[in-house]
């Protein structure tokens, strides 16, 4: 048996047995000394984790206790104690989370399976605002390189939430939450420094009066040395180039003793990166990579105010627009993305009703110049969508029972209407037990690359084809597309069987239909005569496609005295695919499945410990485990990171990460291979 076979069966089991150590009570040790005036340094308590208010499940504050939904809220705390500098490295600490990197800019992102570069599936925003990009609908997580000292807090929702979040919330939600003006004022100054990386932030914030704050800041960060012209780039994604600059602002305002709040904000970034063109050529070697450099840039702008009628009643409106643009395979693609929503809560006797409007107006442009593999058509378009939704939550029994129910019908000028309902149950016997349960519908909406793009993917040479000349695969949209459809059973427990534990289940059944996936024809090739003899099969984006998955995700917070935390995570996910339309003669688990993979690893584990040696000096530990790809050829690896951290002074922090210290390199996602790395870090806070 393989070692690391070995060490995934004592991992995925040990979490079972941790409970025995409900047994055996830590005997605590004398409450540990913070700094005054280092109020970022400090940790929250397990009484604060539980009673954490999260707004991405309801649209409104609520205990993490009290949701019926699979939940996880990875704190600023964790993010600083981590040692990550971007958001997918924090987002690997959440179970049931799939991330993978690829690239010094690509990132794979996902929940509960569907793994693929643009997830889909996965709805994310930033503050409430989308930043899914319409022509690929994943995200390009470079676009949204953060600084990390401003978040307050990221909450992950594993499963549907289309009622409250509409299309494209089918397999999650991830919410990044920024920090209140009011406790980001001051200046910080952090520097990171590293074997492959550099980067500075650089924060100002200020109180304007009892009414309003402010903050500004800037960030930069280069992974790299950019060039421009034919060099080869290491196999190692984590040398290809990437530099990336960005400012941004943030303003929150009150008034009418708080009933009326109004949130300001915008940003604006470059991006340049190392990137491989591909020309098909129709002879020996068949293709011809060009290494160029691509650019990204956008502006983007939100506004929302809320007005507190009462203590029952509140209304807010919200407006964002975003335009960005990006070179993808070598074209131009821009968009402006305009999103509005209005939103009422009412409080009335045992219900709890939340109703809202919202519209999405994004208009797409492309550039092609005819040489490029990529072309869009029509290369302008614009998309329109509109909705309303209503949920009620009634206590059924007051602080013991509760009942969710609610829709969200929303129209697209492509696709026509979509109702999407949701029906949860919430058992809290005690304090310390909660049970849940849902049912719900939700649907994605294809991108326009799915119904408008022409992509020349490869050429097969005549003996690899069985032709006689060589075949070009072009693969097409299909502007006919419908959604695809997700039905979800979920169920969930929390307890917290000490006053120093907390755990958290979640079982769940996935069933996909109408999935989008390629399908071709092998009898389907046509002659082509230029730019040479050779022959030409269309491949049709079609939703050929239906499967389940089905998975169980598990959590344990553990805190025996004040100075020690240990985490542990473990997620279990499996997949299954049915082709519905398969052509004759190609079987369901032949060449149909190379154009669908579902690249999800079974097993998942994460082991997160943190200690606080003294008052000044922090050391954490975190070990993972991901099993195998099979699809993708992908081997089981484990990784250690490992931190330690000294305080010199209240207000100054000195940190040094070491990531991946297990093996020299490892592959993810592809055959591209992360490399062991150094980082160190500096924070200064005035």
């Amino acid at each position: 048996m393989r070692p690391l076979t070995v060490i995934r069966c004592v991992l995925t089991r040990m979490l079972f047995f941790i409970p025995v150590l409900i047994l055996f009570p830590a005997r605590p040790c004398p409450a540990a000394v913070f700094p005054s005036g280092s109020a970022d340094f400090t940790s929250f308590s397990l009484e604060e984790l539980m009673d954490v208010e999260i707004t991405s499940v309801s649209r409104s504050p609520r205990k993490l206790k009290d949701t019926a939904a699979a939940v996880f809220v990875i704190t600023r705390e964790d993010i600083r104690r981590g040692g990550v500098t971007s958001i997918p490295e924090a987002l690997r600490m959440a179970p049931g989370v799939q991330v993978a990197r690829i690239s010094a800019t690509d990132w794979v992102v996902n929940i509960r399976g569907m793994n693929e570069q643009f997830s889909n599936k996965l709805l994310v925003l930033i503050d409430g605002r989308r930043v899914n990009h319409p022509n690929v609908g994943g995200v390009f997580w470079d676009m949204q390189d953060m600084a990390l000292e401003d978040l307050d807090r990221i909450e992950i929702i594993r499963g549907p939430n289309a009622v409250l979040w509409g299309t494209d919330a089918v397999n999650g939600v991830i919410n990044i939450i920024t920090r209140h003006c009011r406790d980001t004022t001051g200046t910080v100054i952090s520097l990171i420094g590293g074997t492959d990386e550099a980067g500075a932030v650089v924060r100002y914030g200020k109180a304007v009066s009892k009414h309003g704050a402010y903050r500004l800041f800037a960030k930069f960060f280069n992974q790299g040395d950019l060039t421009d012209g034919d060099r080869e780039i290491a196999a190692d994604p984590s040398r290809s180039d990437w530099r990336s600059g960005r400012a941004g602002f943030r303003s929150d305002w009150s008034w009418n003793d708080d009933s009326d709040r109004l949130r300001l904000q915008g940003e604006i970034f470059s991006n340049r990166f190392q990137s491989t063109e591909t020309c098909l050529l129709f002879e020996t070697p068949w293709y011809e990579d060009t290494d160029r450099l691509s650019r990204a840039s956008g502006i983007w702008a939100s506004a929302k105010w809320t007005r507190r009628h009462g203590p029952a009643s509140e209304t807010d409106v919200h407006f964002s627009m975003d335009s960005s643009e990006k070179d993808i395979l070598g074209v131009r693609t821009r968009y402006l993305d305009n999103h509005l929503e209005y939103r009422h809560r009412l409080l009335a006797g045992r219900h709890e009703m939340i109703w809202g409007l919202n519209g999405r107006l994004v208009f797409d442009r492309t550039d092609a110049d005819g040489t490029k593999p990529l072309r869009f058509d029509p290369e302008n378009e614009h998309q329109y969508r509109v909705g309303s939704f209503l949920q009620d939550t009634f206590s059924l029994v007051p602080d013991r029972l509760s009942l969710t129910a609610g829709a969200k019908l929303e129209y697209t000028d492509d696709h026509g209407a979509d109702l999407q309902p949701t029906l949860r149950l919430l058992y809290s016997p005690s304090y310390r037990h909660s049970l849940w349960g849902g049912l719900s519908r939700a649907v994605r909406i294809p991108s326009r690359l799915e119904t408008n793009g022409v992509l020349q993917e490869s050429v097969l040479a005549p003996e690899a084809a069985g032709t006689d000349l060589p075949l070009l695969l072009v693969r097409r949209g299909n502007k006919g597309l419908k959604p695809e459809e997700l039905i979800a059973w979920e169920v969930g427990y929390r307890f917290q069987p000490r006053p120093d534990m907390r755990m958290m289940l979640a079982g769940f059944f996935h069933a996909y239909d109408r999935l989008v996936a390629l399908r071709y024809d092998p009898a389907g090739y046509v002659r082509r005569e230029v730019p040479t003899p050779h022959y030409g099969l269309p491949v049709e984006y079609e939703n050929n496609w239906s499967g389940e998955s089905f998975g169980l995700e598990t959590s344990l917070f553990w805190q025996p005295f004040s100075r020690l935390r240990m985490e542990a995570a473990w997620t279990f996910l499996k997949t299954r695919m049915h082709c519905i339309k398969a052509p004759a003669g190609v079987s369901d688990d032949g060449k149909m499945r190379l154009f669908f993979t579902a690249s999800n690893p079974r097993n998942q584990v994460s082991l997160r410990s943190g200690y606080r040696l003294t008052d000044t000096i922090d050391m954490d530990v975190w070990l993972r485990y991901v099993d195998r790809i099979k699809d993708r050829d992908v081997d089981e690896y484990l990784t250690l990171d490992a931190r330690l951290a000294w305080r010199p002074t209240p207000r100054t922090e000195v940190s040094v990460v070491g990531r991946n210290l297990l093996e020299e390199e490892h592959a993810e996602f592809s055959t591209l291979e992360i490399e062991r790395s150094l980082l160190m870090k500096l924070a200064l806070r005035f």
